[in-house]
């Protein structure tokens, strides 16, 4: 009698689209799971609960935190080519996309990709919103790392956002050459969260709960945005006495600090113009099996709004002297005598 293969679905990201949400609640019901006949291994999993496979895209990288104890590629492969017949094994990892992206990792992922299609059906999900508010979500948050330095130090327009997407569609062409038409799973989540889109792509019911409500990483305040992005963008330009880890320090300390009064949430940083830019040349370069699946994360702004220019946004010396209160005290005579041109007003 001849084998069935376990169904393996890879969900790789995109980053921004609640992965965290699905990694979190799929952690946490490992059990559950078991018992509906899928499997959240923690093997290739990093962190605190073990939720997200992490450690698999950064073995493909070289990335220096990569743990081997904590599950490699071989163990992942080995775990799937012993699984029981009709198992579905699910591997998440946003991380993933930069694989996909970058053409030194990109055969390492499909040669992954390949193993793993000969021990089990492989499926690889991919979760998406509207492109113009992933690259704002992407800004914002290499802004609340202290990433967010040189090119990054702006938020995307549409030649650099053509950059990307040529890349992204390009190869994920070549994935699916590999996996076949029925290869990819598209989900939007901006139509439901992102978690209930998830599991009904993969024929999945929980019924919600306390502990399965959706995460969703907290949005950066304007002012404290604005703070973060002044230092960035003069980094390795005005900047004379902070190094690039300080930098991420300073601004994983002032994400942590208590909001300062009156902070804003609801802004967006790609002005109007410049974000229906976005969207065109994403329409422009979505393969067709995409568009048929997916057609809404292409769509143009349906109303006019106003953007913000993070440079632009002034901050009281009040103000200030609280976000310096949340900076190790070592930082903050570096950090005061960079203030004076950066951000007095």
């Amino acid at each position: 009698m001849n084998r069935q293969k376990p169904r393996v679905y890879l969900h790789c990201g995109l980053p921004k689209t609640g992965t965290t949400s699905i990694q979190l609640f799929l952690a946490s019901k490992r059990f559950a799971l078991r018992k509906a006949d899928h499997d959240y291994p923690v093997v290739g999993c990093i962190g605190k609960g073990r939720p997200a496979h992490h450690n698999l895209p950064r073995e493909i990288q070289g990335h220096p935190e990569f743990r081997p104890g904590r599950g490699t590629l071989s163990d992942v492969l080995e775990y799937v080519g012993n699984s029981a017949d009709g198992r579905k094994v699910i591997l998440s990892s946003e991380g993933f996309t930069n694989c996909i992206c970058d053409a030194e990792t990109l055969p390492k992922f499909m040669d992954f990709v390949a193993e793993l299609q000969k021990r089990g059906d492989v499926k690889v999900v991919f979760t998406f919103r509207r492109f113009v508010h992933f690259f704002e979500s992407s800004y914002l948050s290499k802004q609340k790392t202290g990433t967010g330095i040189g090119k990054d130090a702006r938020p995307a327009n549409a030649k650099r956002a053509e950059i990307w997407l040529s890349k992204f569609f390009g190869n994920l062409t070549r994935l699916r050459e590999l996996l076949g038409p029925d290869g990819i799973i598209a989900c939007d989540v901006d139509q439901k969260d992102s978690l209930t889109v998830f599991l009904a792509a993969l024929g999945l019911e929980f019924r919600k709960s306390a502990d399965s409500t959706p995460r969703k990483n907290a949005r950066l305040g304007l002012k404290k945005a604005a703070f973060m992005h002044k230092l960035q963008y003069s980094a390795g330009k005005k900047l004379q006495y902070l190094k690039p880890k300080e930098i991420m320090q300073v601004c994983l300390s002032i994400q942590e600090s208590s909001e300062l009064t009156g902070e804003i949430y609801d802004y967006r940083i790609i002005k109007y113009k410049q974000a229906n830019a976005i969207q065109a040349v994403a329409r422009r370069l979505m393969p067709t099996f995409l568009a048929h699946s997916v057609p809404k994360i292409v769509s143009p702004e349906s109303k006019f709004y106003e953007g913000i220019d993070l440079r632009d946004v002034v901050l009281s010396k009040e103000e200030i002297s609280k976000l310096l209160k949340a900076v190790p005290d070592p930082m903050v005579p570096k950090l005061k005598a960079e203030m004076p041109t950066l951000w007095m007003p």
